[in-house]
C-alpha cells in the first residue's frame, strides 16, 4: 500500500503530519487565507442557501486523457538513431573478377534527449484554529455539489489523491483548498503539452519540458555533437492564416497531404502499423466537419472552392459531416483518421495579431503518431518518481524525514509547512513529454475559424474566460428584493 493514502483521505490526513517532530515554518509575512467555505465571510455560509450548489467552471480536456504516464528515474535519456548511410567510396567498377569493387557506405547516428520539467503549487495558508467554525444553526452544513469542477480524464493534469469527487469541498477547509490546488496543476500541465520550453525556466526552481510546438519540427540535431538531422523533420505547412469557411478545400489538401506524407514514411521505414490521430482546436474541427464533406465528394474534381459537384446528395453530406464530428474522425482516402479536440492548445486573436479579423481565432492542427510497429508506443508522457531507488522518500526514511509523502505511484512529492496553528501543503512534480518519431508527426500551422458565438474558454487570460463572484462573503441579513439582479431585455 502505498505511503499516501492520507492524502485518500484528505479529511483526515493532517494529523498524523502535525503531530511530527520534524516540520517546515511557514515563510516570514505569510497571510493566512480568507477564502473560507463556512464561518466567519464563508463564502457559502450565508443562512438558508440550498443543499446543491453547481459548479460554472468549464473544465478542459485533450490530448493528455490519451497519454499514458511511465515512471522513470533517468534524468537524461538518449534515444538513438539509424539516422541513414553514407554513399559508397565512389571507386571505379570492377575491370577483372579479383580487383577491388567499390566499397559500401558508413552508417549514420543521431542521438535525441529530453529533459525534465519541475512545477510546485502551494496551498494557501489554513489556521486549523478557526476550522469547524459556525456561524449559528442558520448556516448549513449539508451542502453538495452537483457537478465536479476538476478534469476527470488524466493523472498528468491532477494528483488523483485529491478527491475526484468534490462533494467533501463544502465539509473540509482543506478538501476546498486541495481542489484549488488541482485547478492550478491543470491549468499550468495541460498547456505545458504545447508551449513547453526551457527558455521559460527560472533559475533552478521551476522547468519546463519541451512541448509539440517544440517537438514536431523540421529542425532537429544530435544533442552530443550538435550535427543536423534533418530525416527527423516533422511535416509542417504553413496556411498562411486561411479561413475554413472560404478555403476549405485548400485545408483539405493540405490534411491530405499530411497523412499521405507520414503514411508513405511509415511504410518506408518498415513502422507500420501505426495509430496516428489528428488533434486540434473545437471550434476549428466543428467547422471543418461542416465543409469536409463538400470538398471530400468534389476533391479534384470541381474549380470552385468549396462548392458540390453536380451527383451529390445534400442530405447525405449532412449526414456524413454529422457522423465524423460525433464519432470523432475525418475521412481521408477512405480512412477514418481520429481526431482528439484539445482545449488547451494555443490560440490566436486580434489582439494578438492585427491580422486575425476580430471575432476570429487562429491555431493549429497536429497529426501525431501514438504506436508504430503495432505496439511500440513512441508519444507519451514520463514523470521522475520520487519513490524509486535513491529518491527522495528513500533518503528520507534514512534521514527520519518524517514530513514528506509521496502519491499516485511517485508521481507527486508533498510536504506540510506549519507555524503554530496555520499550515500549508506543497506539491511537486517532474513530468516531461517524449516524441520518439517526430518523423511521423505532422503540424498545419495558421488555420483561422470565425464561430459566430465562440464558447466559453478555460483559463484566465483567454478572451472568452468566465467566472466572477465571491472570494469571501459578508455575513449579514438575508438579501433584500432590491439587490436581485433584475434584468429587461
Amino acid at each position: 500500500m502505498e505511503q499516501n493514502e492520507m492524502l485518500k483521505a484528505l479529511g483526515q490526513a493532517l494529523a498524523p503530519y502535525m503531530n511530527e517532530r520534524q516540520k517546515h515554518d511557514l515563510p516570514g509575512g505569510y497571510s493566512i487565507s480568507t477564502n473560507r467555505v463556512h464561518g466567519d465571510n464563508g463564502i457559502f455560509s450565508v443562512a438558508g442557501i440550498s443543499r446543491d450548489i453547481f459548479s460554472t467552471r468549464v473544465t478542459p480536456s485533450g490530448l493528455l486523457k490519451y497519454l499514458p504516464a511511465v515512471g522513470t528515474n533517468e534524468t537524461h535519456p538518449i534515444v538513438g538513431y539509424l539516422s541513414g548511410f553514407t554513399a559508397g567510396n565512389g571507386a571505379a567498377e570492377q575491370t577483372t573478377p579479383c580487383a577491388d569493387p567499390p566499397r559500401a557506405g558508413q552508417m549514420k547516428s543521431c542521438l535525441q534527449g529530453s529533459a525534465f520539467g519541475r512545477i510546485a503549487r502551494t496551498t494557501e495558508v489554513i489556521d486549523l484554529s478557526a476550522s469547524g467554525e459556525r456561524i449559528n444553526r442558520g448556516e448549513m452544513f449539508d451542502l453538495q455539489l452537483v457537478n465536479d469542477p476538476l478534469v476527470q480524464n488524466s493523472d498528468m493534469l491532477i494528483p488523483p489523491s485529491i478527491p475526484a469527487s468534490a462533494r467533501r469541498i463544502f465539509a473540509s477547509e482543506l478538501v476546498g483548498k486541495m481542489i484549488s490546488l488541482g485547478v492550478e496543476f491543470e491549468d499550468v500541465l495541460s498547456r505545458m503539452v504545447w508551449t513547453g520550453s526551457p527558455l521559460n525556466n527560472s533559475g533552478t526552481g521551476y522547468a519546463e519540458y519541451l512541448g509539440l510546438e517544440g517537438l514536431v519540427t523540421e529542425t532537429h540535431t544530435d544533442i552530443i555533437t550538435g550535427a543536423n538531422c534533418p530525416s527527423l523533420a516533422s511535416i509542417i505547412v504553413d496556411a498562411g492564416g486561411i479561413h475554413v469557411d472560404q478555403h476549405a478545400d485548400t485545408i483539405f489538401n493540405y490534411l491530405t497531404m499530411m497523412w499521405r506524407n507520414v503514411n508513405f514514411n511509415a511504410t518506408k521505414m518498415n513502422m507500420k502499423p501505426v495509430q496516428w490521430s489528428f488533434v486540434m482546436p473545437e471550434p476549428i474541427f466543428r467547422e471543418l466537419t461542416d465543409y469536409w464533406p463538400c470538398v471530400y465528394a468534389s476533391s479534384r474534381c470541381n474549380a470552385t472552392a468549396n462548392q458540390l459537384s453536380n451527383n451529390v446528395d445534400g442530405m447525405a453530406m449532412r449526414q456524413m459531416s454529422d457522423e465524423m464530428y460525433n464519432g470523432m474522425y475525418l475521412l481521408i482516402d477512405g480512412v477514418r483518421v481520429g481526431v482528439i479536440t484539445d482545449d488547451s492548445m494555443p490560440l490566436l486573436y486580434n489582439q494578438d495579431d492585427g491580422d486575425i479579423a476580430s471575432g476570429c481565432m487562429q491555431g493549429d492542427i497536429y497529426l501525431l503518431p501514438f504506436v508504430v510497429k503495432g505496439g511500440t508506443t513512441v508519444l507519451y508522457m514520463e514523470f521522475f518518481n520520487f519513490a524509486g531507488p535513491g529518491a527522495a522518500m528513500e533518503l528520507a526514511s534514512e534521514g527520519r524525514v518524517s514530513n514528506l509523502v509521496w502519491s499516485d505511484g511517485g508521481k507527486w512529492l508533498w510536504t506540510p509547512r506549519q507555524t503554530l496553528y496555520c499550515f500549508d501543503w506543497t506539491a511537486l512534480m517532474k513530468p516531461r513529454l517524449r516524441l520518439l518519431t517526430p518523423h511521423l508527426a505532422a503540424r498545419l500551422e495558421h488555420v483561422v475559424v470565425c464561430p459566430l458565438k465562440p464558447n466559453r474558454q478555460f483559463f484566465h487570460d483567454q478572451p472568452y474566460f468566465l467566472d466572477g463572484g465571491n472570494t469571501s462573503v459578508s455575513n449579514g441579513l438575508p438579501y433584500s428584493y432590491s439587490s436581485v439582479d433584475v434584468r429587461q431585455d
